[in-house]
């Protein structure tokens, strides 16, 4: 049996598992910048994983006509998780640029991310609305 050592590998193996299963998953830094995406949530922007990493969500989200009040509140949300350290489970409802809207149960989990920094873990996938 071969063992896998090394960062490349390390990394194509977390990539791999991260594009696994359904809905939105992202890592995001405290000021907002999404360190990694996976293939669903960049698509969402009709981007790439590598052209969405590394971008702040308000630029990305802006693209979307999201506004800033809705950006502003998933920071905070972020903030609280880091801040506490305790994962959170949200239902939110969003409107779209084109007056569509969704809901969705978003779980932020808070990490620490390799380079010191202190983020989240996001998983979002979209559900029927409740009532």
């Amino acid at each position: 049996m071969t063992e896998t050592h090394g960062t490349g590998a390390s990394e194509m193996l977390l990539r791999m598992a991260f594009d696994t299963g359904e809905g939105f998953k992202f890592v995001r830094d405290v000021d907002g910048r999404i360190a990694l995406s996976n293939r669903a949530y960049a698509a969402f922007f009709g981007l790439e994983p590598a052209e969405i990493e590394g971008r702040l969500q308000s630029e990305v989200y802006a693209s979307l006509g999201w506004n800033q009040p809705m950006i502003d509140k998933w920071l905070e949300e972020d903030r609280q998780v880091i801040q506490s350290q305790i994962p959170t489970c949200i239902e939110e409802h969003v409107v779209h640029k084109d007056g569509s809207e969704s809901c969705y149960r978003t779980r932020k989990f808070p990490l620490t991310l390799p380079d010191g920094r202190k983020g989240v873990l996001v998983s979002s996938e979209r559900i029927e609305r409740s009532n």
